[in-house]
C-alpha cells in the first residue's frame, strides 16, 4: 500500500509542477508559440541511425554493470545510509569512504 501512495503523490507532484507553466503559457503566449516549443522540446534530427545507435547501446552496456553492483551490495554498506543526517560535517568522511572503504 506504501507504493501505492507513493505512485500517487509523485503523479500529483508532476501534475503540480507543470500545471504552473501551462498555465501561465496559456494566458500569455498561446497564440504565439506552441507550448512544447515554448518549453525548450524538440524533434531529434538523427543524421546517422547506426551511430546513434551505437552510442546509445553504449552508454546502456556501461550503466548496467553500476546498477547491478549497486543491487548486489546492499543499502547498508552505502556511504549514505552510514552518513545521513549529519549534514556538510560528514562530506570529507564520506568522500573518504568512498574513496577506499568500499569492501
Amino acid at each position: 500500500m506504501n507504493i501505492l501512495n507513493l505512485f500517487i503523490s509523485s503523479l500529483v507532484q508532476a501534475i503540480l509542477f507543470s500545471a504552473i507553466p501551462f498555465i501561465w503559457w496559456a494566458i500569455t503566449l498561446r497564440k504565439n508559440i506552441s507550448f512544447f516549443q515554448w518549453i525548450g522540446l524538440k524533434k531529434i534530427s538523427i543524421k546517422n541511425k547506426k551511430r546513434y545507435i551505437l552510442i546509445f547501446a553504449g552508454t546502456i552496456l556501461i550503466f548496467i554493470p553500476s546498477l547491478v553492483i549497486i543491487a548486489f551490495v546492499g543499502s547498508d554498506k552505502m556511504a549514505t545510509s552510514r552518513f545521513s543526517g549529519k549534514g556538510i560535517s560528514a562530506l570529507i568522511p564520506e568522500i573518504h569512504y568512498k574513496g577506499c572503504c568500499l569492501d
